[in-house]
């Protein structure tokens, strides 16, 4: 006769065959890039790189600029920011990963959260910039927002050092 069944819980594997990226540009989403090539490799899962051209962080600078000014910054922020995803991407293929980019334009929080619907995303890798008390309420918390509302498992990278 066996000894005494022992009820444990069923451990399901994730599958995980996609993981989105969201990047800024800053150091913290540098160290966010380091954790997802390795989540990448652990589970051979593609990564989607995401950036998103986000108007508010233009138009709640307090500068008041004319229509055509505010074009010509809006354009050179978008040439310098499609550069560095760009660079990125090359960055993690020539790693051996398989990887795509997006870009999109809006509130962060809400197209990260399109993102992740409309390209069937398992995890979403993100970095958090560590803003805390009136800085964090005046910008607000992207990572907290898609924590709030993902449908997915978010790994969340710390930044090394506070901003």
């Amino acid at each position: 006769m066996k000894g005494p069944t022992r009820n444990r819980p069923v451990v399901k594997v994730m599958k995980v065959s996609c993981i989105l990226l969201p990047l800024d540009g800053s150091e913290a989403s540098a160290e966010a890039m380091e954790a997802a090539k390795s989540q990448a490799v652990q589970h051979n899962a593609k990564i989607l790189v995401f950036g998103c051209l986000a108007l508010d962080d233009l138009l709640s600078s307090g500068i008041e600029v004319s229509p055509l000014t505010f074009s010509n910054i809006y354009q050179e922020k978008e040439e310098k920011f499609v550069k560095y995803l760009h660079q990125t991407v090359e960055s993690l293929k020539a790693d051996g990963l398989s990887v795509t980019f997006s870009l999109s334009q809006g509130r962060a929080t809400d197209e990260i959260l399109k993102a992740v619907e409309d390209n069937e995303v398992d995890m979403i890798v993100m970095a958090t910039h560590g803003r805390s008390g009136f800085q964090r309420f005046m910008v607000g918390s992207v990572t907290e927002g898609v924590l709030r509302r993902a449908p997915c498992p978010v790994l969340v990278v710390p930044c090394s050092k506070k901003s």
